[in-house]
């Protein structure tokens, strides 16, 4: 009987697998994507070296600096965000896991047992019956959901990766930026020390008469105001380290760390095939994951208008008689006729979220290609000022030494002095916050081309 109540439903959903074309079986098939023109038709774009992507470089190889290392070492085991994003891992495992497991029969005991007294007979009454339920997937519902799940398990992966990129960016641009503060903290302390011997000329030139107490006062006032810029690079100072105690899920403490100086950067800048972006980068993938989700979330809402076909079946012992075996087995089969147009809505919003995610897709490989183009255009123009400011800085320092001994013999004056001051220490600022600059279009660089995390990993 149930063997011919099968074969029934068998044909029947094979007869509206043909008629739907399908389309709830049919596994995803990604859309292909033209990256021939997503990095730009920049000169820089077009001088890169596309043999190599520094994109793949495990981040250790990247950024050599070994305190640097033990710190990004740190915020990546101790960092809330990359624990958080292992969790969500972890729960999507579980999802997948059960979704696999809904393929299979279940199954539940149920024991009960009465003593039942009528007139002078005295009895137990017993049932002990072991029952099962097995819902068969003839239309698709539980394989989209198995296929929807194992691609969020994928995408929850990608996330992760894509945390780990983000905290090594943060952790290192954090790095290098308090080594900039560092780097301008000693400028200034080093301005200080040269403003001060003007100073003690111009309190020695007043004392012969050969100048004025004005001189002296401006002197005073371009110190303090070097006080004033200490204070304030001070103050940064304690807000970074904080910031980065933060990455290091920390109460506030000293970061150790080395010089902005003794950085060095690759000779070459490689930025790969335009279509390595694709399989670099955490984030598109996410995104191409996310399309795959909600295509397999339009199958399921198809798969959810077809009949649900389920198999009942119950053994066991019952009855006044231990020896008493019954058993039973049935077939069902519910086919959704009226639903108050619910799932004509759930699959109107399926297919919405589907345009929605293919549209998402796109538009992260297109800020893919930008980020890319605009790193490498910054760090192309960083490299060409870094050799101008190191001319300036030299061009303005002698220029300072020179106003110096001519105010010292008595050729120049104060102002010209104090503007020859005020310009170097600009350049040499400049020149700082500039190396730093080159650092971060590096960095943003390298992780614009997938930050060392590819799908292989």
């Amino acid at each position: 009987m149930i063997d011919e109540f099968m074969k029934k439903l068998l044909i029947l959903g094979i007869s509206i697998a043909l008629m739907s074309g399908c389309c709830i079986y049919k596994k995803y098939d990604p859309q292909p994507v033209d990256t021939s023109r997503i990095l730009g038709q920049t000169q820089e774009v077009m001088n890169a070296d596309t043999t190599h992507n520094m994109g793949t470089l495990p981040w250790q190889e990247m950024f050599t600096d070994p305190i640097l290392q033990n710190l990004v070492d740190s915020v990546l085991v101790r960092n809330v965000d990359m624990r958080s994003a292992h969790l969500d891992v972890q729960k999507m495992e579980a999802s997948l896991k059960a979704s696999k497991l809904a393929f299979l029969p279940s199954f539940s005991l149920d024991p009960y047992a009465q003593w039942n007294m009528v007139g002078q007979n005295q009895a137990w009454m017993y049932n002990v019956c072991v029952s099962a339920d097995w819902q068969i997937d003839l239309f698709g519902k539980q394989l989209n959901t198995k296929r929807k799940t194992q691609a969020l398990t994928e995408q929850a992966r990608d996330i992760e990766q894509a945390t780990r990129v983000e905290l090594i960016s943060a952790t290192v641009l954090a790095y290098y930026q308090l080594l900039l503060l560092d780097r301008e903290q000693a400028i200034l302390m080093q301005t200080d020390s040269l403003w001060r011997l003007g100073l003690e000329t111009q309190k020695a030139l007043m004392d012969a008469g050969q100048c004025y107490s004005t001189a002296v006062n401006q002197f005073e006032a371009s110190i303090y105001d070097i006080h004033l810029q200490l204070l304030d690079v001070a103050n940064q100072l304690n807000a970074q380290q904080n910031a980065i105690c933060l990455l290091l899920h920390d109460a506030p403490h000293t970061i150790e760390r080395g010089r902005i100086q003794d950085f060095t950067e690759p000779q070459q800048v490689s930025i790969g095939l335009p279509s390595a972006l694709l399989q670099h980068r955490p984030d598109v993938r996410s995104a191409g994951r996310n399309l795959e989700a909600a295509y397999y979330g339009t199958c399921g809402a198809y798969a959810a208008m077809f009949p649900n076909v389920t198999i009942s079946a119950s053994i066991g012992l019952s009855g006044f008689n231990p020896l008493e075996l019954a058993a039973s087995a049935v077939g069902s089969l519910l086919q959704p006729i009226f639903a108050q147009g619910a799932l004509q809505a759930n699959l109107k919003i399926a297919k919405a979220s589907q345009e929605q995610a293919r549209l998402a897709y796109e538009q992260a490989v297109l800020k893919a290609g930008v980020e890319v183009n605009e790193a490498l255009k910054n760090c192309v123009i960083a490299k060409s000022k870094r050799e101008k400011y190191n001319a300036q800085v030299k061009a303005l320092s002698d220029a300072y030494m020179g106003t110096h001994e001519l105010m010292d013999q008595g050729k120049a004056n104060y102002l010209e002095v104090l503007t020859a001051q005020q310009t170097l220490l600009s350049a040499q600022l400049a020149q700082a916050i500039n190396d730093y600059n080159g650092i971060y279009s590096l960095v943003t660089l390298y992780v614009a081309l997938g930050g060392g995390e590819s799908s292989a990993q």
